[in-house]
């Protein structure tokens, strides 16, 4: 089986919430996925 030749890397984030519901993503950045939380966040109230 041939190995890809570009490694791509993804920051997995995990934010639980102060009301214990889970929000889970991964992305190529953390800053994009702290970005993605922040939109959680803001749905969620």
């Amino acid at each position: 089986m041939p190995r890809l030749s570009r490694k791509s890397r993804y920051c997995q984030y995990d934010y639980r919430h102060t009301d214990g519901e889970l929000f889970s993503t991964v992305a190529p950045t953390l800053e994009q996925c702290r970005a993605k939380r922040d939109e959680w966040l803001e749905k969620k109230q």
